[in-house]
């Protein structure tokens, strides 16, 4: 039987400036009642707690939208979890660039540039499509868990005003996130040994612990059923990211007009576990279009999720040490990979020394894969 570690939680719902995803926009803040899941795959037990009313203000992000946030405080006392003990040796942030978005690879200001990585784990389960602020992202990792995939979606030059829904963490999540520079981690809660992992990574400097068990930076979107509907005020995860790294670049980019090119791919299907997986080549757009089960990837919005370029990352996957039904990619090492990009591939090695390492691509020739400036969309396949 998995470990399951169960808190009450409290959310405070944050309403107004809500992006055309959010179900609701009424500009009124609310109190919710909240009903938290942590689980370690689909679990449905459950406590609640409701939350009690709080003052509001309003922030605005540099590269979004007003929103209405509640002063965020921590929802609850969680108590130390007992798992697996890991430690993680210290890790002080690079310095920021300049000049370019560090994920997109695109012409930004400077303060923009220099903000961190806001890293949200968004549920990828059936009744939790489609996904708030999904299409926003600069960056997403598609992960394996347990018979489904998760996505862990990065927003840095780009910033919706919710995503979601927000599920919970796995112990693979830290090799990807460590490469991020102490991004913040936006994320539902966990079981034991995924909690206290996630609190070691925090107390060495690898990430921002941005759990919904301490900060209420989230709330219940009362169209869907829970756990599929747990949505995170970015405007509010952006006023607690202190301690977080300005965002590094996570590969090479290429200048645009000396991007190489590969073979035509106008689609292809990536096998993932619990999901058919599809891309297209759209011409029109200079994108790729994401496909699932058969029907377009939209978001809550009913924006199509497109990508400029779609890496396929072939990883061993081992059973997780905290649970052995939960798959854990190995990413750091070198393995296959196919990078799409401009309707072409190009195939070859991935490579990284160090979970803190940046990724790098090198064609079956000898010579750098390089990615189009634009947003990309990372596929953790099994090896």
């Amino acid at each position: 039987m998995a470990l399951v570690f169960i808190v009450s939680a409290a959310a405070t719902a944050c309403g107004g400036g809500a992006s055309t995803d959010a179900s609701t926009s009424s500009g009124v803040v609310d109190t919710v009642s909240v009903t938290e899941v942590v689980e370690t795959t689909d679990a449905a037990t459950t406590t609640s707690h409701r939350s009690t009313p709080t003052t509001s203000t309003t922030v605005v992000s540099p590269t979004t939208v007003a929103a209405t946030i509640p002063p965020s405080q921590p929802s609850a006392t969680a108590p130390e979890p007992s798992g697996p003990s890991v430690s993680f040796p210290p890790y002080t942030p690079l310095p920021s660039v300049t000049g370019l978005a560090p994920l997109t690879g695109l012409f930004v200001d400077d303060a923009t540039a220099s903000l961190p990585i806001l890293a949200v784990k968004v549920d990828n389960h059936p009744a939790a499509r489609g996904q708030w602020g999904l299409d926003g992202a600069d960056v997403v990792f598609e992960e394996n868990v347990e018979q489904l995939t998760r996505f862990v979606a990065l927003f840095q030059s780009r910033q919706p005003a919710e995503v979601g829904p927000v599920r919970s963490a796995r112990t693979g999540d830290i090799d990807v996130l460590a490469s991020m520079n102490r991004p913040v981690l936006a994320w539902s809660g966990g079981n034991k040994g995924v909690t206290k992992i996630v609190r070691s990574a925090d107390a060495a400097g690898l990430l921002v612990d941005l759990s919904a068990l301490r900060v209420n930076c989230y709330r219940r979107d009362g169209s869907r059923k829970s756990p599929h509907n747990l949505v995170l005020n970015t405007a509010c995860a952006r006023v607690n990211q202190d301690d977080a790294g300005p965002a590094r670049p996570l590969w090479p980019f290429a200048d645009p007009s000396a991007l190489v090119v590969g073979a035509p791919d106008g689609a292809f299907d990536v096998k993932m576990d619990g999901v058919a997986v599809r891309w297209q080549w759209d011409p029109a757009s200079g994108s790729y279009l994401r496909y699932q089960d058969g029907r377009q990837h939209v978001s809550a919005g009913g924006v199509p999720v497109a990508v400029t370029n779609v890496v396929v990352i072939s990883a061993v996957h081992i059973p997780s040490p905290v649970d052995a039904r939960t798959p854990e990619p190995q990413t750091v090492g070198s393995g296959r990979v196919a990078v799409h990009t401009g309707g072409t591939v190009r195939a070859g090695v991935w490579t990284r020394a160090l979970a803190t390492d940046p990724w790098t691509f090198t064609a079956d020739d000898g010579t750098p894969i390089l990615l189009a400036p634009g947003t990309t969309f990372v596929e953790l396949a099994r090896a």
